[in-house]
């Protein structure tokens, strides 16, 4: 399958009813414009002022705001059928498009690379400087080896711990503009869900700032912890501010 994951794109995926409202908040909140609409107006692109785009958005028919991401490569069908062999399933194909869940339920997409190479730089908003770009896969602690072993393999990264026991990371993600993180839940069942993560500054002063300012365009607060702020968007969707350097992602000690 080489060459390797050429691009990372995320997509966020919300029910019609509140499609619209956390669309604005999302242009707003990561600085980017609506792309024409396509597919009957299902699907729209977040253009940043400069670099290549990285997050989409859809409009789902029903169940809970959510998130997945998509993995641009040269060879869809050689990467679908890889992933099938390790525990994947196709549930749709068409030119140049496999969806597909990873073993436990997490929805992602093999899409043709069309040449996207440059990251957006991170925005700024009020005060604050962010960047939308992690998705982290929160995975429950009774299938968690064998869904990061999934992921290692698919994507060919592999995987370190974090700076928290229940956090693994992929550092060769890092070069792309959405890295994956890895979380242990303790959820019970096996389904593997996913929730987005902005890098809002080395240090919780700064997500501070960027929580005023996210509150402002309609988000709600959740818990605060040593790392990060959980945040609600306009649709329902969990998200994290959380103390990483906005240009890198990474957090400082490392």
């Amino acid at each position: 399958m080489a060459p390797g994951i050429r691009w990372v794109t995320g997509f966020l995926d919300t029910p019609a009813a509140r499609s619209a409202a956390a669309e604005a908040f999302w242009f707003a909140a990561t600085g980017t414009h609506p792309s024409t609409r396509r597919g009957d107006g299902v699907f729209v692109t977040l253009l940043p002022p400069t670099g290549d785009a990285c997050w989409r958005a859809q409009v789902t028919r029903s169940g809970p705001a959510g998130v997945h991401v998509d993995l641009h490569v040269e060879d869809v069908p050689a990467w679908s059928a890889a992933a099938t062999r390790h525990g994947a399933t196709v549930v749709h194909r068409e030119p140049g498009l496999d969806v597909l869940r990873s073993p436990h339920g997490m929805p992602f997409c093999l899409v043709e690379w069309e040449g996207e190479r440059e990251t957006p730089p991170p925005v700024r908003l009020g005060a604050s400087l962010a960047r939308l770009d992690q998705v982290c896969l929160d995975i429950p602690a009774g299938v968690y080896d064998a869904e990061v072993a999934f992921w290692s393999v698919l994507t060919g990264w592999s995987v370190r711990p974090g700076v928290l026991p229940e956090f693994s990371w992929m550092p060769g993600g890092d070069g792309q503009p959405v890295r994956l993180l890895l979380q242990r839940t303790e959820d019970s069942g096996d389904r593997v869900r996913g929730h987005i993560d902005l890098a809002a500054g080395p240090t919780m002063d700064d997500v501070a700032v960027a929580v005023q300012e996210h509150l402002r365009l309609g988000a709600t607060a959740g818990p605060r912890l040593d790392h990060w702020q959980v945040m609600t968007d306009p649709a329902g969707r969990t998200y994290c501010l959380t103390m990483r350097e906005p240009a890198s992602g990474r957090l400082l000690s490392r």
